[in-house]
């Protein structure tokens, strides 16, 4: 569904268009009146209010209380040209194989372009994006004029400072109704931290968070549980081991780190030779106790480590100027070099252990760890 340009966008199925005043319509049934039940006594409850979506108007204003998110769908022309529009009818269809899919108004401007090519792309709009979003909800010739983008798979555009991005293959497109569906297969796609833009009440919004429970082992995956009534252990309930924090940090940190060793040993390094190198690759002039710090081991370890790297020409000492006592730690260009393909892995390691969650919920694990790492130093 595309956004519609004047007076402000309004959710409908497929489509964000311009929202009408709400018609009445005659009750199917008797309006029950509550006696002691319900929110507010002697309401009557919409419901029973319903009428059947005869009026496209009444349609699209029960539709716009469904909140999505906000993505630009684009793809390349034969001759190079960008096209793409802003659409909240993006969906998750499958994960094995990854699908997801996605549909246009028959009468979109851009529909013969998208039936005819064979990738599309699919950008998630963060909340500092609202001007592109209405950008491309516009009828601008050029909706991609000044807007930062890079290019996928067969040259089609991504969204620079997009939330997620998806690069698809066109599997399928049928027509429905008064739009066309588009099932994409998903080639390629990335993610960022953020907060995602939505779209309610024919408005953008910013979704705030809601911090729900974690469902205890064995129970039902968060896709299988009513959202309303978590299942789970309330606090305390659980044993010791498994409420005690330093254990539960220690314990994560061992089953998360684990994969990423077996991979370290292809560049034949220890976990501490990496904890050091990739601190040391981050700025120069590190002192002995810096290192110690940082790679969580003791002075004479680091010391004998960095005798070893500075033997193989990876790192290089000076002179503190200030302390003639101390000296300064830097990697060398042969080191820098050596940790590039480590670091592209570990780069890669660390974006599939976040795939899986919420940018937001990252953001404030990572702020309440450096809070802790502050608020708690070494002994």
């Amino acid at each position: 569904m595309a956004i519609g340009s004047a007076g402000g966008p309004v959710v409908q199925h497929g489509c964000l268009r311009r929202s009408a005043p709400m018609t009445e319509g005659t009750p199917l049934r008797p309006a029950v009146v509550y006696e002691s039940a319900g929110p507010r006594p002697g309401a009557v409850h919409p419901t029973h209010r319903a009428i059947a979506p005869s009026d496209p108007v009444h349609m699209r204003q029960c539709l716009s209380r469904f909140a999505t998110g906000v993505t630009i769908v684009a793809t390349r022309e034969p001759d190079g040209r960008f096209v793409g529009l802003t659409a909240n009818s993006f969906n998750s269809l499958s994960l094995d194989p990854p699908l997801i899919l996605w549909s246009l108004a028959v009468n979109a401007s851009s529909l013969e372009v998208f039936k005819g090519q064979r990738f599309f792309s699919v950008s998630v709009l963060s909340v500092e994006q609202v001007d592109i979003a209405r950008r491309f909800a516009t009828r601008l010739p050029d909706r991609f004029h000044e807007v930062a983008v890079h290019e996928g798979l067969d040259g089609i555009p991504l969204i620079d400072g997009a939330l997620a991005w998806f690069e698809c293959e066109r599997r399928t497109q049928v027509l429905q109704g008064d739009h066309w569906l588009f099932v994409g297969e998903v080639k390629r796609c990335a993610s960022a931290d953020g907060s995602p833009l939505i779209f309610r009440h024919g408005e953008f919004a910013v979704a705030d968070s809601l911090h729900r429970p974690i469902a205890a082992p064995g129970a039902a995956e968060p896709s299988d549980v009513d959202p309303l009534e978590p299942e789970g252990f309330e606090p305390g309930d659980q044993p010791f081991y498994e409420e005690y924090l330093p254990f539960l940090l220690a314990r994560a940190g061992h089953q998360v780190a684990g994969g990423f060793h077996r991979q370290l040993r292809r560049h034949d390094l220890s976990m501490l030779s990496w904890r050091v190198l990739a601190a040391l690759s981050s700025r120069d002039d590190w002192t002995i106790g810096e290192l110690c710090a940082a790679s969580l081991a003791k002075q004479p370890t680091i010391s004998k480590l960095i005798d070893r790297l500075v033997q193989q020409g990876r790192v290089a000492r000076r002179g503190d100027p200030s302390d003639a006592r101390r000296v300064r730690l830097s990697l060398t260009p042969k080191g820098h070099a050596a940790m590039s393909p480590v670091l592209q892995d570990a780069a890669a390691f660390n974006l599939s252990l976040l795939a899986d969650y919420p940018p937001e919920e990252l953001t404030s694990l990572k702020r309440l760890l450096r809070d802790m790492i502050t608020r708690y130093p070494p002994a």
